[in-house]
Order: structure tokens, then C-alpha cells, then sequence
């Protein structure tokens, strides 16, 4: 008694039956994509709620009479006192520490670093909270990928968006530093679960179209940190915790998000819940203005017709179901067509899980190579933003233009991702990083006062931020591509835990920058670098359907060593159907 498997189901050309950008398709990638908004914004809030401004030691109310009276000097540095004393012995100096607090040129309301005093000693704290934010990420990453992966996209997005914007809301009401650190950390792990939706998105979409997903959401995603530096400029004179609720507000759209929100289509089939699969067929005919037997004969079932009225069980209904083959002969026509007697239909779901992608060695070494860039373009992306506010000029000017920098990105990234590949366009994203981060230390290190250098050097960094931009989108839309649906968010959510290795220090550059200008941007660099090479050993996705088995991933990454074709990938024909090879 035979079974359609679900590699036989070909759910791109029900996507391309319903018209590849429909009024179905667009309604939820925008439901996802409005979420990026806020989740670009809470992990980067520290950028401002968290500034670090010019301070020094504060006076003592008694100093000015106690160095007239006993003729001594004092300089009130940022860590620590120096008096000057005319002794009989000549001068004598001596220092301390800032026994009386510190004086900021802002109020101290206006950020955590100042009113808590994270500075000098306790200036670590300040980059901690980022850093057990990203240690929140990694562990959501352990735990929402697999759950998505298991109970759907849906649940896991929805929820998660709205106990983020619980989280942030409370963060705004600390009461003190180990509340804010446990809140940060709750938030860095409940926004994992909202990589449900990358995956949701990039499963709503043809083989042709796929990248779109990845542009729009880098679109929706700078335009949510563009907003940053507007918002904070506005309210830069009022407390940090008003900047807070006003960036907590952005996910105020997750109490919505259940009824606007629908499950992944392939998904579904992939786990044999083919009543839920004709549930969404249906939806998206009725938004398409499809019919939905014909949508269904894109399955390969052949070509119904039915007069039946809606609400009615039709043909195509019963070509869908959940009982095996009962009358007839078990074979179909290569139309798709049903010979001898109805039939009906079983999907064969199969599961897996983190050790499935271990077991197999090309698959795990292409692993290794894609969690390597994670971890190099998260700490390049979040450090470039990190050490925005120490670039030359106004720190809120340069934090509008390090996100303004990631819409030619985006474009370059519309342009080049299916026309020359996603390998092609990862790679000179980074090179392009590599090389302006190069000449940003160059210029910086040998520029000295000159204003006009230090300008120039800030506009490489900011080149150097357009590129690593790309090559950090790109790969984000590389990842889910090259696992199989079943363990899709699982991978991104492995590599995505990868990557939070890089944030996590990312925040340090700040500190690292004050000392050393030239060494943060120099290791970017060179990371970039590796990254270059390594990027010839990953196959090229452009143009390929998603993978739906482990078998069938495994076969292809044995068929894709050291693939260098410009364009859709080299086994790939036109239509974007895979080529049937013999791999030896």
C-alpha cells in the first residue's frame, strides 16, 4: 500500500499557482515583517538608554576652601583625584579615587550608566547587561527553534512577540541593577522565539522569488533602527526610562498578531496535517482570487473539475485526505492525473532533530563553516554599532547613519541575490567590509587632530558597516535554505546561537575602542577575510527548492563541492526544479 511522501508534494508550485506575491502571500510576510521593527530596536537600546557620556570626579563641597587655605592644585579626572601639593620638599603629588561621585555633562537620569555610576571599575557593568542579554538569546536558541520546528511557526511567534513586549514594558520600572540584568536577559531569550517568523516567511515564498523574504526584512529591520536615533534625539533630555517604554511600544501590535498571523503551508504538509494544509489552500485561494482544484492540481494530483458550492465536500476535497490509497490502481500519470478510481491520499511526515545535522559529515561541515561567519558578522555588525557613539562627530548623527548605510545594502542585496547567488553576493559583501574597516584604522590611527581625516575615516567605517550588513543579511537567508523543513528553524536557531559568541563580545569593543582606536576594526577585518575563503566550500542555494528530507540535503551537498557559479545554482534548471544527478 503506497504513501505520497512529502519530497512528491512540490509546494513552490502551489505558491506559484496562487501567484507568487499575492494579496495571501503579502498580507503575512508584513504581518512577520512589522515585527523586525521592534526586535532591531530592543537589542540595540542599550546604544542610548546605556550612552556613556564625558564625566569626571566630582568636587567636594569643602575643596575650594581646603586648597586655598593649604595652597594645593587639584585635577579632577575621570577616575581618580590628583592633588598638587607646595611642600618645603617641592611639589608633591599624590591621587584618589572619586570619593564624592562622579559629574556627567548629562543629567544622570538620562541613562542606567549614569544614573548607577558604570564607570571606571564598574565600567564593565554597563556592556554586561548586553552580554547576558546575548546569553538570554543563545539559550531561547536552544529551546524556541526545536519547539517551533515541532508545534509550528505560529504559536511559538505570536506568543514569544507578546511576552517580549511585556518584558521591555517592565524593564522601563527597574528598580534597580538586578532586575534591569533579569529583565534583559528574559528579553534577549524570549525574542528567539521570534525566529519562527524567518522561517515562516521564507517558507511562503517560490524558489524564485525565496530572497525577497530576506530584502524585506532587512528593509523593515534598518527602518526600525533608523527610528532609534530620532526617538532618543527627541526625548534625549527626559529619563532613559521614557525612551524605553517609548521603544517598548513598538511591539504593542503583539496583542494582535494571533488573528493576523497564519501557520506555515509547508510546514504543515511536512507534518501530514492535510486537513490543516487544505484550511490554508482555501484562505489563500479566496484572498488570490485562485480556484482552489486548480491550485491543487500543482500538486501533481491532476487537473479537477467541480461545480460543487462552497462549503460543499468537493472533488479536490477528497483528493486531500488522510487514508491511504483504497480503490484502483496506486499509480498516477506523469500529469498527475489518477487512473482507475479515485484516490486517497497519506503524507508520510518524517521528524528530526540537532543530531541528525552531526551524524551526517558534509552536512556538518558545512555547519561548522556557516556558525564560523555567524559568529564573525554579529560581532562585526553589533561592534560597528557599539562604537558608533566614539566616531567622529554627533553620536546621534552617527548612529542615523551607520542605519541609514543598510539601504544600499538592501538594494544591492534585491539586485545581486538571485541574479548572481546568495554565495557571490555574501562574499563580496564581506570583502567590501574587509577593505573600507582597513582604511577606516588606517585613517583613524595616523590622523591625529585633523578633522577632515577623521571624517574620512568615519565614512569608511560606515562603508565598512554597509558591507558586513549585506554579507550578515545574506547569510541569514542562507542558513534556513540549506536545512531541511523539518529541522529548518532548528539550524537557524544552532547558527543564530553561534552567532550570539560574536554579540556577546561585541558589546567589550566600546571599552577597547577608548584604550586601543585601531584594534577593534582590525580584527573585524580580518574575520572577513577568513570569512572570503570560506565561503567557497557552501553551496549555492539561489534558485534551489527548499530540501523537505535529510537524504535528499545530504545528496545535494555531496553534488555542490567548491561550486563557484555565478548565478542560480549549477544543477539547477531554469524552471527552478532540481536536476536529477547520479552523485558517485
Amino acid at each position: 500500500m503506497k504513501k505520497l511522501r512529502v519530497e512528491d508534494i512540490d509546494v513552490d508550485d502551489i505558491w506559484r499557482a496562487l501567484g507568487p506575491l499575492g494579496k495571501y502571500q503579502c498580507k503575512y510576510l508584513l504581518s512577520f515583517l512589522f515585527i523586525l521593527v521592534s526586535w532591531a530596536i530592543h537589542q540595540l537600546t542599550i546604544v542610548f538608554i546605556g550612552y556613556r557620556p564625558s564625566f569626571h570626579c566630582k568636587a567636594s563641597s569643602n575643596d575650594t576652601l581646603v586648597t586655598n587655605i593649604t595652597n594645593e592644585e587639584k585635577v579632577y579626572k575621570e577616575c581618580e583625584i590628583i592633588t598638587y601639593e607646595n611642600t618645603s620638599n617641592g611639589m608633591v603629588k599624590s591621587s584618589a579615587s572619586c570619593i564624592n561621585g562622579w559629574e556627567y555633562d548629562i543629567s544622570v537620569d538620562q541613562s542606567f550608566v549614569t544614573e548607577w555610576d558604570f564607570v571606571c571599575e564598574n565600567a564593565e557593568l554597563a556592556e554586561l547587561t548586553q552580554t547576558l542579554m546575548f546569553i538570554g538569546m543563545m539559550i531561547g536558541n536552544f529551546i524556541f527553534p526545536t519547539i517551533s520546528d515541532r508545534v509550528g511557526r505560529k504559536p511559538v511567534l505570536v506568543l514569544s512577540h507578546i511576552a517580549v513586549f511585556g518584558t521591555v514594558l517592565g524593564t522601563a520600572f527597574s528598580a534597580n541593577y538586578v532586575v534591569f540584568v533579569v529583565l534583559r536577559i528574559l528579553t534577549g531569550f524570549l525574542t528567539q522565539g521570534l525566529l519562527a517568523g524567518t522561517s515562516l516567511s521564507l517558507e511562503n515564498l517560490p524558489a524564485e522569488i525565496r530572497h525577497y523574504s530576506e530584502v524585506f526584512a532587512l528593509f523593515i529591520w534598518t527602518s526600525g533602527i533608523v527610528l532609534m536615533a530620532p526617538i532618543a534625539y527627541a526625548l534625549r533630555k527626559v529619563p532613559w526610562r521614557y525612551l524605553q517604554i517609548a521603544y517598548a511600544l513598538m511591539s504593542a501590535t503583539s496583542l494582535f498578531q494571533w488573528w493576523i498571523t497564519d501557520e506555515s503551508l509547508r510546514w504543515v504538509l511536512a507534518n501530514g496535517k492535510v486537513e490543516k494544509a487544505k484550511e490554508l489552500i482555501k484562505k489563500a485561494c479566496k484572498l488570490n482570487n485562485k480556484s482552489y482544484e486548480e491550485v491543487l492540481s500543482a500538486v501533481g494530483l491532476g487537473h479537477i473539475e467541480s461545480d460543487s458550492p462552497e462549503g460543499d465536500a468537493t472533488e479536490a476535497d477528497q483528493m486531500i485526505t488522510d487514508t491511504y490509497y483504497t480503490t484502483g490502481s496506486e499509480d498516477i500519470d506523469k500529469n498527475g492525473a489518477v487512473e482507475n478510481g479515485n484516490i486517497d491520499l497519506k503524507i508520510e511526515a518524517q521528524s528530526y532533530n540537532l543530531l541528525d545535522i552531526m551524524k551526517n559529515i558534509s552536512v556538518l561541515k558545512i555547519s561548522l563553516i556557516i556558525w564560523y561567519i555567524w559568529v564573525c558578522d554579529s560581532l562585526v555588525y553589533y561592534g560597528l554599532f557599539m562604537i558608533s557613539s566614539d566616531l567622529y562627530g554627533d553620536r546621534y548623527l552617527n548612529f542615523f547613519l551607520s542605519a541609514v548605510i543598510e539601504y544600499p545594502a538592501c538594494l544591492f542585496e534585491f539586485i545581486c541575490l538571485a541574479r548572481i547567488g546568495r554565495k557571490w553576493t555574501c562574499l563580496i559583501c564581506h570583502f567590501v567590509a574587509a577593505v573600507a574597516l582597513v582604511v577606516a584604522t588606517a585613517l583613524t590611527y595616523t590622523a591625529g587632530n585633523s578633522a577632515s581625516l577623521l571624517a574620512t575615516g568615519t565614512a569608511f567605517t560606515l562603508i565598512g558597516k554597509m558591507g558586513i550588513t549585506g554579507a550578515f543579511s545574506t547569510v541569514y537567508l542562507m542558513t534556513p535554505e540549506l536545512y531541511p523543513t523539518n529541522v529548518r528553524t532548528t539550524g537557524l536557531g544552532v547558527a543564530s546561537i553561534m552567532g550570539k559568541i560574536g554579540a556577546m563580545i561585541a558589546p567589550f569593543s566600546r571599552n577597547i575602542s577608548h584604550s586601543i582606536k585601531w584594534l577593534p576594526a582590525c580584527i573585524y577585518a580580518v574575520m572577513c577575510i577568513v570569512t572570503v575563503v570560506l565561503l567557497a566550500f557552501v553551496p549555492e542555494t539561489n534558485g534551489v527548492e527548499l530540501p523537505q528530507t535529510m537524504e535528499e540535503l545530504a545528496e545535494w551537498y555531496r553534488g555542490n563541492k567548491f561550486e563557484m557559479k555565478i548565478g542560480k545554482n549549477v544543477h539547477v534548471d531554469q524552471s527552478g526544479k532540481e536536476k536529477k544527478k547520479e552523485i558517485d
